[in-house]
């Protein structure tokens, strides 16, 4: 089967991508702070705690990167979304079984999944509809 020798470019979907994007980095690197003021976490929980971290941040960026000059090409951001839409509801369903938590910090992390998959779900729509697409009929604003 011929395959397209062109690389996919995020033209159509540059918008949603720098969104997810942005927001991927920005809640991830808040985490990585919140992690190194904790000091009741042990050198293990610590650890784990930041390689989740730095992961998304390193996802998110290069989804920030291909949004902006088309490099790396989509597979970074195949996986930003793969993790984000696994780890958010894990997540949410640990904390909310969580009696130690309080209400409202359930309900902060219940509105970062959700605004982080709403992201997501933006990004692959606008990525898809920019694949269909003819390369001249890309718009060049978003």
């Amino acid at each position: 089967m011929p395959r397209n020798k062109a690389p996919l470019r995020p033209k159509g979907a540059r918008i949603p991508l720098l969104i997810l994007a942005a927001w991927t980095v920005a809640i991830w690197l808040t985490r990585i702070v919140n992690v190194a003021q904790a000091g009741d976490l042990g050198f293990w929980g610590t650890l784990w705690r930041v390689l989740v971290a730095f992961v998304f941040v390193d996802l998110g960026v290069a989804t920030l990167v291909w949004a902006v000059s088309g490099k790396f090409g989509p597979r970074w951001f195949v996986m930003l979304a793969t993790l984000s839409v696994i780890y958010w509801p894990i997540r949410s369903a640990q904390l909310w079984a969580d009696s130690t938590q309080t209400t409202g910090f359930k309900l902060v992390h219940t509105a970062l999944m959700l605004v982080t998959i709403t992201a997501v779900a933006l990004a692959i729509w606008a990525v898809r509809r920019a694949r269909r697409l003819p390369p001249d009929a890309a718009p060049t604003s978003a």
